[in-house]
């Protein structure tokens, strides 16, 4: 038992080496806003800045208050929270961006409107390419994660495990039941928490919120593993492959099924992705049932030895 949670504690400190890793921000530098060639809008409250006619030659930026163009901008025009409205025969020949403002054109100058919609046309395509990669990334850093804590664990507790995943395999519609309730549990005891940290209790709480925040996540990754296990012995015997494998190898291949599934839809179809990471929540369920019927892999099953003693002292 002892070391099956010093395995899991070591799988939580890889996992959060690896989401670190994938969470380091880029620094982004669209707009620049030292040197020269940009002219950049000191904040006055309720007073707008206005570009009289003749040619701006630097790039403008304006944030919290409003911006009236009203001559030629010969760089571009980046608008945070402000009113932008285009004066007759103004024009911005470089990128119009804003950002949580509006945009007032004159009659003449709807020329400019083409220009402006196929801007945010490009921002939108941006926009979603980023959000693709970050799928990708994502599935990618759980699938590390999953060989990883698999390394972890077979070395550390592999009777536990066996135990656990041949629970799994063979009482996979009771291990899927007893997941449901303990995940109810997990969620009821957080919401209850969360509502303690909101009192005067919120000091004193702080420390068994960890613990079961920290047990929780715990049970969920052995419990996910183990699943991952199940999943690649269906597959074997999918493809011909009857005998019984060995407990990384099967995981690995129930974890790259998934991985590949949950990238592809994704990427395609982000509902089928949804759906994907809901299956394999429905799988990691299933090992989180069977981790709480064996008591963590021990010997003796927790549930089912306290069941098999209660039939026979009734039959006797």
């Amino acid at each position: 038992m002892q070391k099956l949670l010093s395995a899991l504690v070591a799988i939580i400190s890889f996992s959060t080496f690896l989401c670190g890793m994938r969470a380091t921000p880029s620094i982004a530098q669209e707009h620049p806003s030292t040197g020269s060639g940009q002219e950049t809008a000191t904040p006055e409250a309720g007073k707008p800045m206005v570009l009289p006619p003749g040619v701006t030659n630097e790039n403008v930026d304006v944030k919290d208050r409003p911006l009236i163009i009203e001559g030629d901008v010969k760089g571009s025009v980046h608008a945070v929270n402000s009113k932008v409205t285009l004066m007759p025969g103004a024009t911005v020949e470089g990128n119009l961006t804003l950002e949580g403002g509006t945009l007032s054109v004159a009659p003449s100058t709807t020329g400019m409107i083409a220009s402006i919609a196929a801007e945010r046309t490009r921002t939108s395509h941006a926009a979603r390419n980023s959000k693709r990669g970050d799928w990708f990334g994502g599935q990618f850093c759980l699938w590390l994660l999953g060989l990883g804590g698999g390394v972890i664990i077979l070395l550390a507790a592999p009777g536990a495990m066996s135990r656990v995943t041949n629970t799994v395999s063979l009482q996979p519609g009771q291990s899927l039941v007893a997941g449901l309730i303990t995940a109810a549990v997990m969620a009821a005891a957080l919401a209850v928490s969360g509502l303690i940290m909101k009192t005067f209790l919120s000091v004193i709480w702080m420390p068994i919120l960890i613990v079961i925040a920290l047990v929780s996540l715990v049970v969920l990754v052995f419990g996910w593993l183990a699943g991952m296990r199940r999943v690649g012995d269906l597959l074997a015997r999918r493809f011909g492959q009857t005998g019984g494998g060995t407990f990384y190898g099967r995981m690995t291949l129930g974890l790259s099924a998934f991985f590949l599934a949950n990238a592809v839809l994704g990427v395609i179809v982000p509902a089928l992705g949804a759906v994907g990471l809901f299956l394999e929540f429905g799988i990691a369920l299933m090992g989180v049932g069977a981790i709480v019927r064996t008591g963590f892999g021990k010997d003796e099953p927790f549930l089912d030895g306290r069941f098999h003693r209660t039939s026979g002292s009734g039959i006797g």
